[in-house]
């Protein structure tokens, strides 16, 4: 009897890129100061940027700790939904918020964003009533990628620094 070859292993094609004017799946990209229309909450992002120090008004100020960044987020919401909003400093109930790096890799929201001086954790919203949502992230040393805003009643969106960045989405 004679031996048998293994069979080789079928070559994987890779993923085509579009065609020209073929857009990408995934989420609108939006900028800073763009309005995000979605379901639960019109969206503002007014400031996004990299701080040394966050003031606070009950606890210590948060700082990047060795080796880390810190980003601040300011954003402008008016709740959609006919629910009541009692504090309108932590944003939509049906909305989560997260940060990740230019790396992909999610941030770490610091611990209490309702404490960040200027906050007014007061107040809540009616339908079609705007207030203000701030927070913040630490992350690891490294540039900021994007905000995702997870809407639960529709869909995802996104806001980057950068106008030119691109993510692709499976």
């Amino acid at each position: 009897m004679g031996e048998t070859q293994p069979e080789p292993e079928p070559e994987q094609e890779p993923e085509p890129e579009p065609e020209p004017g073929q857009a990408r799946t995934g989420p609108e990209l939006h900028q800073v100061g763009d309005l995000i229309e979605r379901p639960t909450a019109d969206l503002l992002v007014e400031v996004l940027e990299e701080r040394d120090v966050i003031e606070t008004d009950f606890d210590a100020d948060y700082v990047a700790n060795e080796g880390e960044r810190l980003w601040y987020v300011d954003i402008t919401w008016t709740n959609n939904l006919s629910e009541v909003i009692e504090h309108a400093c932590h944003g939509p109930y049906s909305m989560q918020l997260h940060a990740f790096d230019l790396e992909g890799r999610e941030m770490l929201i610091v611990d209490q964003p309702g404490y960040i001086a200027g906050q007014d954790c007061s107040g809540g919203l009616m339908q079609g009533q705007t207030g203000r949502w701030q927070s913040a992230f630490h992350s690891l040393d490294e540039e900021f990628g994007w905000l995702l805003f997870d809407d639960y009643n529709g869909e995802i969106a996104v806001v980057t620094l950068d106008p030119d960045l691109e993510l692709y989405f499976d």
